[in-house]
């Protein structure tokens, strides 16, 4: 499969279920939806799942819809953009992880979903002659 194309899904995946999970946590910030329970956040310092919501739309669901249009558009830095969108998808769960101290497997699905995108990004960048990531 061509790196455009897998940088591509992978983003663009990660950028409609971000986004789409970040607004109904918005309007169901108790987790309800998700039959998820606020006592997971009982070691944070959130009282319900509205901010986690926001910045999982924004920060994480925002980072990787730029890059997505980055390669779409053969943007020069798309690198760049598919570096931290990576890393912003690995932030998340680290910081997930160390606030609601339980782990599932969605959380090793991004996880290793971000690192591709950093190696992805990484690789790229360190091949001679390379000015964009694909």
């Amino acid at each position: 499969m061509n790196a455009k194309i897998l940088g591509l899904i992978l983003m663009g995946f990660t950028a409609v279920t971000a986004i789409l999970s970040g607004i109904v946590l918005f309007f169901y910030p108790d987790g309800h939806f998700f039959q998820m329970s606020v006592n997971l956040l009982e070691h944070s310092f959130f009282d319900n799942f509205l901010i986690p919501g926001l910045v999982l739309a924004l920060v994480v669901g925002g980072s990787n819809l730029v890059g997505a249009l980055s390669l779409a558009f053969d943007y020069k830095w798309s690198d760049r953009t598919t570096f931290f969108a990576g890393l912003c998808i690995c932030g998340w769960i680290v910081v997930q992880y160390l606030l609601i101290r339980t782990f599932d497997w969605l959380q090793v699905f991004y996880l290793s979903l971000g690192l591709v995108l950093i190696l992805m990004a990484f690789l790229h960048k360190i091949q001679p002659g390379s000015e964009q990531l694909i």
